[in-house]
């Protein structure tokens, strides 16, 4: 038997904690998991701050002429609760799986105190408009994938999982 590949890997830790179709709550207040089994054509939805990370599957986000689309390779950040469009790519073969993790203002506020005089790596890009696409790195999906890994435990969930997200929003 053939081991599943590292995605495969995160998709099977990420269904662990889906309630079926839509967005499920895990132990970790600021983290939602997505698990979406059909297309859900192009329709308006207003996504607070956040990043979504999919696994599995993709969606295609629209604002303005603007398109986005966050797949395995780029995840999704939105700096500023913004309304937007959102199709959703899906299937019950290749069911969209994923991860949203809510920017938590306390949370980010303190990481910028924290990097100081050193924010001149965070400076906004000029083309930006509250809604980005970025390249899904290794050092995110390592972080990712110990979210994961702690949500399987009450206690690790709650003592560790803070840390992680702020993590993956440093």
């Amino acid at each position: 038997m053939q081991n599943p590949s590292p995605r495969q890997c995160l998709v099977n830790l990420a269904m662990l904690h889906t309630a079926g179709n839509g967005v499920s709550q895990t132990p970790i207040p600021q983290v939602k998991v997505i698990y979406i089994d059909r297309h859900g054509a192009r329709a308006p939805v207003l996504y607070d701050p956040r990043i979504v990370i999919i696994f599995q599957g993709h969606k295609v986000g629209y604002l303005g002429d603007k398109v986005f689309q966050y797949d395995p390779d780029n995840y999704l950040l939105m700096t500023v609760p913004l309304p937007f469009e959102c199709e959703t790519f899906a299937s019950p073969e290749l069911p969209l799986v994923g991860l949203a993790v809510n920017i938590d203002t306390q949370m980010l506020q303190d990481l910028l105190i924290d990097i100081g005089d050193d924010d001149y790596l965070m400076q906004p890009r000029a083309e930006s408009n509250g809604v980005n696409l970025a390249e899904l790195t290794e050092a995110l999906l390592c972080a990712t994938e110990r979210l994961l890994d702690v949500m399987a435990k009450p206690l690790d969930a709650r003592v560790l999982g803070p840390q992680i997200v702020r993590e993956i929003l440093y």
